[in-house]
């Protein structure tokens, strides 16, 4: 026991749980997809939670063909 009667075994296995609560959000996080807009919704862009771009998406709109 910890001074104050802690527990050293329930202590570890509140860390690991703690630690697989941890994991779990992150696969989560990862495989969320976010989308946002720009310039009016001209310009679109996708990206995952780590960080991956999944997708742009420009309306023609934003093109001018004589440039």
């Amino acid at each position: 026991m910890f001074p104050g009667g802690g527990d050293m075994q329930k202590l570890l296995q509140q860390a690991q749980q703690m630690q697989a609560d941890y994991m779990q959000a992150q696969q989560e996080l990862a495989s969320a997809e976010v989308t946002a807009s720009a310039g009016g919704g001209l310009v679109s862009a996708t990206v995952t939670g780590a960080g991956e771009l999944k997708g742009v998406k420009t309306d023609p709109e934003a093109v001018d063909p004589e440039d």
